[in-house]
């Protein structure tokens, strides 16, 4: 679950991360008006959806876009576009995926990575930070770099 204010309305939305199934799932918005919230778009994921983190991936705008991590060693990112009005649309499948995360995908997060670097300058793109289980004793970090508009790169 994360939450940000999505469609441009001035109120804090959510983001939660579903388990439909044995190994089914999605992402839900729940938008937030004056008086509660309310379900307003949806989109499936490739498993039981495990965390979610909301920020800005493709650079064409800023609004926040979607990363979530499931138990099909998956981790997925819907770019989100608003409509019209106070509208944010969620795409109806995913606009970027990585099949194989190399485990079940506990944690994700967005972060600049290279803000400061010697080497990159100040890199205006977020990167992926994700924490898999590979075992019940071990995990992993994989950090997928964001060097291109519409692609991230692991």
């Amino acid at each position: 679950i994360d939450t940000a204010e999505m469609d441009g309305d001035s109120y804090v939305d959510i983001v939660i991360g579903t388990k439909t199934g044995n190994n089914a799932g999605g992402i839900e918005l729940w938008r937030g008006t004056g008086s509660g919230f309310y379900k307003a778009d949806e989109a499936p994921a490739d498993g039981a959806v495990l965390c979610v983190d909301l920020g800005p991936i493709d650079i064409d705008d800023n609004y926040p876009d979607v990363v979530a991590g499931n138990g099909s060693q998956t981790v997925q990112a819907w770019f989100v576009t608003r409509g019209s009005g106070d509208s944010a649309l969620l795409p109806s499948y995913e606009s970027w995926g990585d099949a194989n995360a190399g485990g079940e995908v506990h944690a994700v997060e967005l972060a600049k990575l290279e803000v400061g670097s010697a080497t990159w300058g100040d890199d205006p793109l977020y990167d992926l930070v994700i924490g898999t289980e590979v075992s019940a004793t071990t995990g992993e970090i994989v950090i997928y770099m964001n060097p291109y508009v519409w692609t991230l790169q692991q």
